[in-house]
Parts: structure tokens; C-alpha cells; sequence
């Protein structure tokens, strides 16, 4: 088994994929914050209104670069797709959402032996859609799901959707790693804590983690994973706590 991890942010725009109250809600307030803000934006900075989204301006996804510098750390080998960006490009460029057809494309020229995901609650049912995908292209495929809304819905999310392997709850930069590695060894995951599964179609879960006390210890989020060209319209989170 290769050591090859593609990372993947699912499309964070208003579609009409499965949505929700509580999506819908985000939204609604996520646009009301942008008009709040778009007077004081830098003018290099263009943003263009699609259908209640804001399009040019990128938020890529600082979980996925906090795991992806574990990873890196350990030796694995990353790539990373932002089909929220590819969105944008798609509404900009065509005046349409992306659609299935497009990340399906875009999936098949990567490898998909180990895929990573994390959606928020905003875009989890484009996360498992995606898992999907991967799984269609190479049914060998690994799929592991993390971050805040995956935690809180590890089990439903094992009982409900056959193309989720893995779910992380919790801080995800050791475990993340440690599951990898173990899955490559063949070795039992068990030991590892923060790790939900199925086995003989029921969920198991190793624990509640402890949160990791040394945050010092931990990589720098990879931004090298992030394209040059967006670098210029990207807001990039900074978290300085954590609990």
C-alpha cells in the first residue's frame, strides 16, 4: 500500500445538493457577513455575487493543513484538491455550480488510495458524495472523514454511508498519522484513541482522546499545498487556542 494521501476540501458555496435548515441559515449569514466587510477589502481583492455566493474569495481549510503537516512529517506523500476553488472557477468562468461531473473528472487524474476529507456542516453531504466518487474511481480506496461536524456524527455517519471507511474524532494530527500508519502495517487500530469504524456491519469506536498537551510539538498547517495564484485572495485562519 502506498504512502500517497490526497487531501480534499468539498465545495463550500450554496448548492442545491441535499441542503438544509442549518445550511441554509449558515449562508444567509454567511453573506450578510461579506456585505459587512466587502467596503473594506483591499481593492486587488474582486469579489463577484453568483446566486447569494461570493466568488474569487478563497477560505481554504486550515484542519486539513494542520493534518496535512503531520502527515508530511511522518513521510507520507500529499496532494490536495479545493473544490471550493474549483467552484468558484466553475460559477466565474460558466455562470453554473460544480457538479458531479466536475469533481469526478478532476478526482480521476489523482490518486485515490487514501483520501482524507473535512467538511464542516455546511458541506458534509458534498464530503460523502466525494467519498463516493473516490471509491467509484478505485474501490480500493481508503476514506477517512474528520473534523468538528464528523466528531459529533461518527456513528450515524459509519450506519449511514458505506463510503465512509474511517472517521477521526477529535484533534486529528496524531491520530490521523497513526491510523495511516497502522492501515499500511496491517497492525490493529484499536490502540489508537479518537478512531470510529465498522467491523461485521457494526460501529466500533477506540475512545475519547486526550487532547494533545504539547501543541508546541505539532508541524506548522502546511501551506504549501495551497496554489500560488490564490495565495493574493485567501483568508487563512489562525487558531491560537484550543478547548
Amino acid at each position: 500500500m502506498s504512502r500517497d494521501v490526497l487531501l480534499i476540501q468539498p465545495p463550500l458555496l450554496h448548492s442545491n445538493l441535499n441542503t438544509d435548515v442549518i445550511q441554509e441559515a449558515y449562508w444567509k449569514v454567511l453573506k450578510q457577513k461579506v456585505y459587512s466587510i466587502i467596503s473594506n477589502m483591499p481593492d486587488s481583492i474582486h469579489l463577484k455575487e453568483h446566486k447569494d455566493n461570493f466568488t474569487g474569495f478563497i477560505e481554504p481549510n486550515i484542519c486539513l493543513f494542520y493534518i496535512a503537516g503531520s502527515l508530511r512529517k511522518a513521510g507520507f506523500h500529499l496532494d490536495y484538491l479545493d473544490f471550493h476553488i474549483l467552484d468558484s472557477e466553475i460559477r466565474l468562468k460558466d455562470n453554473r455550480a460544480i457538479s458531479e461531473k466536475d469533481i469526478e473528472y478532476k478526482l480521476s487524474d489523482h490518486s485515490c488510495d487514501f483520501v482524507m476529507i473535512s467538511p464542516l456542516t455546511v458541506n458534509f453531504h458534498w464530503a460523502v458524495k466525494i467519498a463516493g466518487l473516490c471509491k467509484r474511481i478505485n474501490p480500493e480506496s481508503i476514506t477517512v472523514v474528520g473534523g468538528v461536524h464528523a466528531s459529533f456524527e461518527y456513528e450515524n455517519i459509519l450506519k449511514k454511508y458505506q463510503s465512509v471507511d474511517y472517521v477521526i474524532v477529535g484533534e486529528g494530527e496524531l491520530s490521523s498519522v497513526q491510523l495511516l500508519q497502522n492501515l499500511i502495517r496491517g497492525t490493529d487500530i484499536d490502540s489508537i484513541d479518537g478512531i470510529a469504524y465498522r467491523q461485521n456491519g457494526s460501529v466500533q469506536y477506540t475512545g475519547k482522546p486526550q487532547p494533545i498537551a504539547d501543541l508546541d510539538s505539532l508541524p506548522y498547517p502546511d501551506y504549501s499545498l495551497i496554489s500560488k495564484e490564490y495565495i493574493g485572495n485567501s483568508m487563512l485562519r489562525v487558531i491560537t487556542s484550543r478547548g
